[in-house]
């Protein structure tokens, strides 16, 4: 947990109400609302006890770290001092999901690319969705582009029954993240463990664009 700051007693009632809030520090609350400011204030007065940085790896219920938050709240800036902080990019959270497959999963493009630079673990873990399957299902076609560009071999990566990416940015609707996939060598025709292809899902869907799109592939 982070240190209670020095000369802030009054902060005692943020502490007491976090402790409610799963283990969550004032840190994690703040990159869960994207407070970068208040984030910041906090990352310089709960100085740790061995370099004087906050614990920004501290744990809260589930295994979430402030770099999650933060990720999924889209404060680029804050997921940036977070990193600069040595936050650890490729952290999982109980779930198996690193902070890039959590921007990933709620269209965050520009923490996804501050994360893959990092180095915020693209590659399949052990989680039931790839971070390219995250942004393929949010319908993230930048995100998509981001990724598959990092790591092209997501592209072919199939996830719980046999789902592939494809098959996610047929279900979002996603026709440029969808080009994205077949250009990094992706199968237009490939099933899931159902026989499901994505043309099944997109006509079922109604998603008319990526029907089109699939069939011209």
């Amino acid at each position: 947990a982070v240190a209670a700051p020095r000369g802030r007693g009054a902060d005692a009632d943020v502490d007491a109400r976090a402790a409610r809030l799963g283990d969550a520090t004032p840190l994690h609350l703040a990159a869960a609302v994207g407070a970068e400011a208040a984030a910041s204030e906090l990352l310089v007065a709960y100085a740790g006890p061995f370099d004087g940085r906050a614990d920004v790896s501290a744990p809260m219920a589930g295994g979430i770290q402030p770099l999650h938050l933060a990720a999924w709240s889209g404060a680029a800036g804050l997921v940036k001092e977070l990193l600069r902080e040595r936050a650890p990019a490729g952290a999982r959270t109980d779930a198996g999901l690193t902070a890039l497959d959590v921007a990933a999963l709620s269209g965050q493009a520009a923490c996804v690319a501050l994360l893959l630079k990092a180095g915020g673990g693209a590659a399949a873990g052990d989680a039931p969705l790839t971070a390219l399957h995250c942004a393929a299902l949010h319908g993230g076609a930048e995100s998509v582009r981001a990724i598959v560009d990092a790591v092209p071999s997501l592209a072919l990566t199939r996830a719980a029954g046999g789902v592939l990416p494809t098959h996610c940015c047929a279900l979002a609707d996603d026709a440029d993240g969808l080009a994205a996939l077949l250009a990094a060598g992706a199968d237009a025709d490939a099933a899931d463990d159902d026989g499901l292809t994505p043309l099944h899902l997109a006509a079922y869907a109604g998603h008319h664009g990526v029907v089109r799109a699939l069939l011209a592939a």
